[in-house]
């Protein structure tokens, strides 16, 4: 399984804590548990939510990574830059380099991260990645607010569908 370390080779290494809105936690949650199977990404979203602090939407850090997020980060431990937009695995788009599914390794450790965060994770046995946020633009259109209106209307319509059994 590939879990961000809290240590590598004897060095402790500090995990920054991921940011997330009640909404965000739980469309996210809805992806992992609705994956067809485990992956790797899909097993280090799920420990980033579990780590993850829940806040109110006035509560939130800005410049944090979420969905639709465009994050600009760098490898620390390759010295590349990246730049890419966080995405959902249903939205439109697959296989544009410019988009980065959450349900991937790197989309998972950069999740609810703010800029300047440092995330130390393992893609694999013995492979230590470690990224910093260099920047995050969010489109105006995809304000925490839209995204908390968007989950509190599809919980609305999941209510009124089993209030109707």
């Amino acid at each position: 399984m590939f879990l961000a370390p809290t240590s590598f080779h004897g060095r402790a290494l500090d995990l920054p804590t991921p940011y997330l809105l009640d909404a965000e936690y739980e469309e996210l949650a809805d992806l992992v548990c609705s994956a067809p199977r485990a992956t790797p990404g899909i097993a280090l979203l799920w420990r980033e939510l579990d780590r993850a602090v829940i806040v109110r939407p006035e509560e939130a850090p800005p410049h944090r990574v979420r969905l639709r997020s465009c994050v600009r980060y760098t490898d620390l431990v390759h010295p590349q830059h990246h730049a890419a937009r966080i995405v959902s695995p249903r939205e439109p788009g697959r296989g544009d380099p410019a988009l980065l599914s959450v349900l991937s390794l790197t989309g998972a450790a950069l999740i609810g991260l703010q800029q300047g965060a440092v995330m130390p994770w393992l893609a694999g046995p013995d492979r230590l990645r470690i990224f910093k946020i260099d920047g995050v633009d969010d489109p105006p259109a995809t304000s925490a607010e839209a995204h908390a209106a968007e989950a509190l209307e599809r919980r609305r319509r999941v209510e009124l569908l089993l209030s109707m059994e």
